[in-house]
């Protein structure tokens, strides 16, 4: 499938409006956890922490953009550090596969407070939410690993996460 130049204007365009507006209510969100004492409670923390990674996610998109609009055909290699898509967009995918597991662990941590009230309220909150991340850590170093060791020198049109992981590696993503 061919990418035209107004396919890669309109995504180009798509992704610079929706970083200027996630990125404010992230900073926004991130600003009112730390300047407020009552929101800084396990759920605060885990909102933070997912609107920092989601913030990283959305800096990473910017890389997309510009290869977009400069239509450089990529190559996926680890080798070759300066033209590697991977290279230069892997902390994002990390933080995309936090993200996406912080968004459960707030689920769980909710399911967690309705059904042991007693033990949620008691727990500390540094290792309570250690090892509630755990899972999702593991889950995004996984994935990292997994791509370093499948990667290939494969050429691609974009420069976006589905795109710059192996085959493998994307399935697990």
């Amino acid at each position: 499938m061919t990418i035209t130049d107004t396919d890669r204007y309109i995504l180009s365009t798509g992704i610079v409006i929706f970083n200027i507006l996630g990125l404010f209510g992230n900073i926004n969100v991130i600003y009112a956890h730390y300047r407020l004492a009552v929101l800084r409670t396990r759920y605060g923390i885990l909102l933070s922490m997912l609107c920092f990674s989601q913030s990283i996610c959305l800096l990473t998109e910017l890389i997309n953009a510009i290869y977009g609009l400069s239509k450089i055909p990529v190559v996926r290699t680890i080798i070759i550090v300066s033209s590697s898509c991977f290279a230069i967009i892997s902390i994002g995918i990390l933080m995309h596969c936090a993200q996406t597991g912080l968004m459960a662990t707030i689920s769980v941590d909710l399911f967690i407070s309705i059904v042991f009230p007693l033990k949620h309220r008691v727990a500390r909150t540094s290792p309570y939410l250690f090892i509630l991340c755990l899972p999702t850590l593991l889950y995004a170093f996984i994935v990292i690993l997994i791509a370093i060791i499948y990667m290939n020198s494969e050429i691609i049109s974009l420069c976006n996460p589905p795109l710059a992981l192996p085959e493998i590696a994307n399935n697990i993503w």
